[in-house]
């Protein structure tokens, strides 16, 4: 197994857990019954309408179908640093800055599961993503590109030698061959004058075909996360990791 790296200062802005379960034995008390469980940890809650879109990849293209999943609910933290939200056939939790390591986010899935679970009681679970959103500042704004990452661009013609922004999108099979990842490198207008920035989302999702379990569904979390940290180190270099600290 990928040794877990912790960073000082993490550049992720958002972790993301999604589960899409089927046969829920959810009623008109769910909401309420869920809130009375977690609600010491997420004290606010908020009614949504639920409009959204999956994504499922065949033989290498990336299909999108927008799903209504009814009403849905959100609670958070009192700070909003972290968020779950509900509805009869999905359970998402989002964590924002900041960010505190994979073993932390992890527990935090796994209290929020074992309520979810306890309640609507699954006969399938259908599939799970897991996405990373990192911010990447770099403290100049002339540079190579290979210096922060492990690609470069070169043109022949010197009048296209300036690069000005890049949009870099790849979909692939990643070390744990039955999830399937998404990975995008933004350029995006920085903040701070003199410097660069950059969004890597990096999205794995792993399509289940089995009965519910706790157990099953964390050892699945566990898969693509290490996916995820995969590709993150892969795409850095070592001078993008001195910015991150990494802690000893």
């Amino acid at each position: 197994m990928l040794k877990h790296i912790k960073y000082k200062n993490p550049p992720a802005i958002e972790v993301l857990f999604e589960i899409f379960f089927s046969e829920t034995q959810s009623n008109l008390t769910l909401f309420g019954d869920f809130y009375q469980k977690i609600k010491n940890d997420y004290p606010r809650q908020e009614q949504l309408r639920n409009v959204g879109f999956e994504m499922n990849f065949t033989q290498g293209v990336v299909q999108t179908k927008q799903i209504n999943q009814g009403n849905m609910m959100r609670f958070s933290k009192d700070d909003n640093s972290q968020l779950v939200q509900i509805s009869q056939n999905l359970l998402t939790v989002n964590k924002l800055k900041p960010y505190l390591g994979y073993d932390s986010f992890k527990e935090n899935v796994k209290n929020v599961i074992h309520s979810y679970l306890e309640l609507t009681k699954p006969k399938h679970s259908e599939r799970i993503g897991m996405r990373y959103i990192d911010r990447i500042q770099i403290p100049e704004s002339d540079f190579e590109l290979d210096k922060y990452f492990n690609f470069s661009l070169n043109f022949a013609n010197e009048e296209f030698s300036t690069i000005n922004g890049i949009s870099f999108k790849v979909q692939l099979t990643p070390k744990h061959k039955t999830h399937q990842l998404s990975v995008t490198l933004n350029s995006v207008i920085s903040s701070e004058n003199g410097k660069s920035e950059f969004i890597l989302d990096t999205y794995d999702t792993f399509i289940l075909q089995k009965e519910t379990s706790e157990d099953y569904i964390l050892s699945v979390l566990d898969e693509a996360h290490e996916n995820i940290q995969y590709i993150f180190e892969a795409v850095i270099t070592d001078s993008a990791r001195n910015l991150f600290e990494e802690e000893k």
